[in-house]
């Protein structure tokens, strides 16, 4: 049976990894292998808060709920999904039969189960079992992580759609981290015309401008005056998405007479705002409790393109990094804005094996793996140059090459769920279309990859006649373009070996190489960090050299001790023999000692019967 490990929080700031048991899916249900979770403020909230407002975690729970998956098994009465099926999860399942369920408002249902909410369980875990009827079916090109995303965005859409959002209005969105952006994307959409974000932190604003805010301002600024000086204003709807009273009071001036102010962030239990002003310019003040009906909207903006949520995703973790995942995601640190967990490996699907020693092999290479991953990690980080990355604003030769890592990791996750059905002679149309899809996808990565290297060819031009250190920053794009290639490459290697409707195994060729991610900045200065791995692989090899020395000494030991306990046999075997001959001796003195005994013996009794028979004589005689 599969193993199936879930990130368990016991208590605040207490969270790790437990075996939990496999969950079987009832008849309404599905069995899913969880493939990407995305971590939500709220998850951090609880461990670090252990409640918000009313929900209290009171005990151990599993964590996580902006989730996608893949079905393994379905319940006897689930129809419209299949084993095999790609899909992302709709969190909360409400009764379905109170009032607010049968009035379409269920995520107001009072006894709605919602992941990771006291008292239920959420989705980081290999496996989990859910109500199908909240389970959505993916199309081919749309990856786990995009899938998972329509959990945040089903927020904004369920925000915009009780602010009545429509075409021309000029919106204010309070709070530009992922909540406030996707409320930014979801407006958007809409048919805001303008779109405003407000928030603490600079970065932040810079990342909204880039993702197609139309105005920024930094909170400690007088927003209405702000508004007016851009020509962002009059706003129509205010988002308030960070739950600060000062942020609730200004989204309440800042919006026009008959306006919307819709509270979406949840902070203190009671707070002071100008309710009269409010009532008085009739400023509708409308509160938002996650959403309903939204999940379809949200996969269909997703689906179609509408909507592009992969600028979003900045970090990826696997199941074993969890704690890490959530401190990233607690500090907001490296330019954080939405993390994920894969509880399955990310670009690796099951390896088919043959014998034992294949699986003996296997392991022995997946623990070699697993320590030069803790060497590469422990050994090659370069806090500075990190620091100096992120203060670095991205130039076109960025841009283009987040995109391009956007494309790639598309491509690897499309070829990983390909081959893994092909692996498992499951050919067929489903297949097919994901083979042409990732076709297109290559032919434009390898447009994309032709431009990076012209932009970077235009750089080198120019680098000639500009100051020396622009030569390292050429020398990391030069690295860049190289692991892009090898990306490449893989990618064309594993597209292959699904050619022909089959998946083909060939002998000593691994099933994939793992290689950094395009997008992580930590790569920035490869060779200075390859040189500092050897430098630890050399420290590594002095050790083997010492214990080689120890081992060659213990085993001159082992000879010593082993000629000393030959000569200790030599003398016992000596010892033996003296003995022997003791025993002969004894023996024969024995021996000797019973002969003369036996003499004595036989004189007496001769004596005896000499006097029996002389008083017989006198007797009758």
């Amino acid at each position: 049976m599969p193993e199936n490990q879930a990130a368990v929080l016991r208590k605040i700031n207490d969270l790790g990894l437990e075996p939990r048991p496999m969950p079987s899916p009832k008849p309404h249900e599905v069995l899913l292998a969880m493939k990407s979770v995305g971590i939500c403020g709220s998850d951090v909230h609880y461990w670090v808060e252990g409640r918000i407002g009313d929900f209290v975690l009171n005990a151990p729970m599993v964590v996580g709920h902006e989730s996608a998956g893949l079905v393994v098994e379905v319940g006897s009465d689930v129809k419209h999904l299949k084993a095999g099926d790609r899909v992302t999860i709709e969190p909360g399942v409400p009764c379905k039969k109170c009032h607010y369920c049968k009035t379409g408002r269920y995520n107001l249902c009072l006894d709605v189960e919602f992941m990771a909410t006291p008292p239920y369980d959420g989705a980081i875990a290999n496996y989990i079992t859910h109500d199908s009827h909240f389970c959505y079916k993916l199309e081919d090109h749309v990856t786990y992580e995009e899938a998972a995303m329509c959990e945040p965005l089903s927020v904004g859409i369920h925000a915009c759609a009780r602010a009545n959002i429509q075409i021309g209005h000029r919106v204010l969105i309070m709070g530009a981290g992922p909540i406030g952006l996707v409320n930014l994307f979801a407006a958007k959409a809409a048919g805001a015309t303008k779109v405003t974000l407000v928030d603490l932190k600079e970065d932040r604003l810079k990342v909204a401008k880039q993702l197609g805010a139309d105005g920024v301002i930094l909170a400690t600024a007088n927003i209405q005056e702000e508004l007016e000086k851009q020509d962002l204003g009059p706003i129509d709807v205010t988002i308030e998405c960070s739950g600060a009273q000062a942020a609730i009071k200004t989204a309440i001036r800042a919006t026009r007479s008959g306006g919307v102010v819709v509270l979406v962030g949840v902070g203190s239990k009671e707070v002071t705002v100008p309710l009269v002003d409010a009532a008085v310019r009739e400023v509708d003040i409308r509160g938002v409790f996650r959403y309903a009906n939204s999940y379809p909207k949200a996969l269909a903006l997703i689906t179609s393109g509408k909507i592009d949520v992969k600028p979003l995703i900045t970090h990826r973790y696997s199941l074993n990094e969890v704690v890490k995942a959530f401190e990233t995601s607690r500090d907001m640190t490296d330019g954080a804005i939405k993390l994920f967990t894969r509880s399955v490996g990310a670009w690796r699907y099951p390896q088919p094996l043959g014998s034992g020693a294949i699986k003996d092999t296997g392991k022995m290479m997946n623990t070699l793996l697993g320590k030069l991953i803790y060497i590469e990690k422990k050994y090659g980080e370069n806090k500075a140059l990190a620091k100096k990355a992120e203060g670095r604003e991205l130039d076109e030769f960025g841009h283009l090459r987040l995109e391009l890592a956007g494309q790639i990791h598309q491509i690897r996750e499309q070829l990983s769920e390909r081959n893994e059905l092909l692996a498992n002679a499951d050919n067929n149309a489903t297949t097919a279309r994901m083979s042409s899809s990732i076709r297109g996808a290559m032919k434009k990565a390898n447009e994309q990859m032709g431009e990076l290297k012209k932009i970077y060819e235009q750089d080198k031009q120019k680098g000639k006649t500009i100051k020396p250190e622009v030569e390292l920053e050429l020398q990391r794009k030069e690295e860049i373009i190289r692991l892009a290639e090898d990306h490449l490459k893989e990618c064309q290697r594993l597209e292959r070996r699904g050619k022909g409707g089959s998946f083909i195994e060939k002998k000593d060729d691994p099933l994939v190489t793992e290689l950094p991610q395009l997008d992580d900045e930590a790569f920035n200065d490869l060779r200075s960090r390859d040189a500092m791995i050897d430098s630890k692989l050399d420290q590594v090899s002095e050790g083997v050299q010492i214990l080689k020395e120890m081992a060659n000494d213990m085993g001159k030991e082992i000879l010593l001790q082993e000629d000393i306990i030959n000569a200790v046999d030599k003398e016992v075997e000596l010892a033996n023999a003296e003995l022997d001959q003791i025993n002969s001796r004894l023996k024969k003195t024995l021996e000797g000692i019973r002969k003369g005994n036996r003499f004595v013996f036989d004189f007496i009794l001769l004596i005896i019967l000499l006097a029996i028979g002389g008083y017989l004589y006198n007797q009758f005689g």
